[in-house]
């Protein structure tokens, strides 16, 4: 708890079938309107034989602090995230609710995770 910032955690969040969250993780600030899940990794040299850094987003995640009521969404159409990809290119990828991940913990079934995440006004529900 944070008297004289916002609340934030420095840490790591790791997800086994996503080989780039082994990487370091920037902090994760905790908002309403959510918070970008970013990590940063070296992959090749530039012309100067420096190494290359980029950046890879996996999500968003959405709590209040001490991550109550907390979940993430997962950019599904992020090309980094399918096959063990390469460097994403443009756009990081979206959520949609038919074939986006989450992790909403009080959900019992994916039924009730895209009702949370809609009802919070996280995504819009397609009818």
């Amino acid at each position: 708890m944070n008297l004289f910032s916002d609340d934030m955690f420095d840490g790591q969040i790791s997800i086994s079938d996503y080989r780039l969250t082994d990487e370091k993780m920037s902090e994760v600030y905790f908002a309403e309107d959510g918070w970008p899940l970013e990590y940063s990794y070296a992959a090749g040299y530039d012309n100067d034989d420096r190494r290359n850094r980029y950046t890879y987003f996996l999500g968003r995640l959405y709590s209040k602090s001490w991550f109550r009521n907390m979940e993430i969404i997962v950019y599904s159409d992020n090309p980094v995230n399918k096959d063990g990809g390469g460097k994403a290119e443009g756009d990081w990828g979206g959520w949609n609710e038919n074939d986006g991940y989450c992790i909403v913990p009080l959900a019992a079934e994916r039924e009730d995770a895209i009702e949370i995440l809609s009802d919070k006004g996280i995504i819009d529900r397609v009818e």
